[in-house]
């Protein structure tokens, strides 16, 4: 299920609610080390977006500077915030594993 974002900019609707949930996740690397640049902020960012169309998730803005990402993202009351949370998480770093 695709996520849109509402026309009016204020609510979305599903078969059951009328809702407008939206977080603000932040994340880093291992001691805040300054490893997202260049390549790497591109490779993360297409992750990122890869992973929100595959949980249903809206990523409204994204913010990637060398020491961490701000994500502020638009979800369905049915998804668990800790479930794409970790799933962007555990995502994005077996990917940059595998690439190395």
């Amino acid at each position: 299920m695709l996520l849109e974002q509402p026309k009016d900019g204020r609510y979305a609707k599903n078969a059951g609610a009328v809702f407008n949930l939206s977080y603000h996740v932040v994340w880093g690397p291992k001691y805040r080390r300054r490893v997202l640049v260049g390549g790497v902020e591109q490779k993360l960012k297409h992750i990122l977006y890869a992973t929100a169309q595959q949980y249903g998730v809206l990523i409204e803005t994204m913010e990637v500077r060398p020491d961490h990402v701000h994500l502020f993202v638009s979800s369905d009351p049915t998804r668990c915030v800790a479930l794409w949370s970790r799933s962007y998480y555990a995502g994005q770093s077996a990917t940059f594993r595998k690439q190395r």
